[in-house]
C-alpha cells in the first residue's frame, strides 16, 4: 500500500543516532533524518529544532518543548507526545499515524498536507493551525476546540 512505499523510501534515506535524552537540553540541535524509533526524550528541550524527515517509531516525546521546530515530513507512528507543546511548529506533510498527542499545544502549528490517521488529539489546544490538505480520518479530537483552526482550503 501507499504507506508501506513511503515508509521504505523514507527509511532508506535515515541515519540512526540511537539517541536517548530524557529531559536533555536540544533547543537548535539539527537532527534532520535521524532515526528516533523507540527514544526516550521525555521533556526535551527541541525549540527551533530541525527534526524534518526524521523516524520517531513509537518514540516517548511526552512533554518535550518543540515550539518552532520544523517537523516537515517527519514520521511519528505509535509515538507518544502526550502535552508536549508544537506552538509554531512545522510538521507539513509529516506522518501522524496513531500518534498521541493528547492534551498537545497547537498553537499556530501547521499540519499542511500531514497524515494524521488515527492520531488522538483529545483535549489539545489547538488555535490558529493550519490542517489543510491533512489526512484527518479517525483522529480523535474529543474535547478539543478548534479556534481558528484551517481544516480545508476552498480553491476560488
Amino acid at each position: 500500500n501507499k504507506v508501506d512505499e513511503l515508509l521504505r523510501e523514507i527509511f532508506s534515506h535515515m541515519g540512526n543516532v540511537g539517541l536517548d535524552s530524557e529531559g536533555g537540553n536540544l533547543r537548535l540541535a539539527n537532527l534532520q533524518r535521524a532515526d528516533l524509533t523507540g527514544a526516550n526524550m521525555h521533556k526535551a528541550n527541541l525549540i527551533d529544532a530541525n527534526l524534518s524527515d526524521t523516524l520517531a517509531i513509537e518514540a516517548i516525546l511526552s512533554g518535550v518543548d518543540l515550539r518552532g521546530a520544523f517537523l516537515i515530513h517527519a514520521v511519528f507512528i505509535e509515538a507518544v507526545l502526550l502535552g508536549a507543546n508544537l506552538g509554531e511548529a512545522d510538521l507539513s506533510g509529516s506522518l501522524l499515524i496513531k500518534a498521541d498527542l493528547t492534551e498537545a499545544t497547537l498553537e499556530k502549528t501547521s499540519f499542511r498536507g500531514a497524515f494524521l490517521e488515527q492520531a488522538n488529539l483529545a483535549r489539545a489546544f489547538i488555535r490558529d493551525t493550519d490542517f489543510s490538505g491533512a489526512n484527518i480520518a479517525d483522529a480523535n479530537f474529543a474535547g478539543t476546540t478548534l479556534g481558528d483552526a484551517i481544516l480545508f482550503v476552498m480553491d476560488s
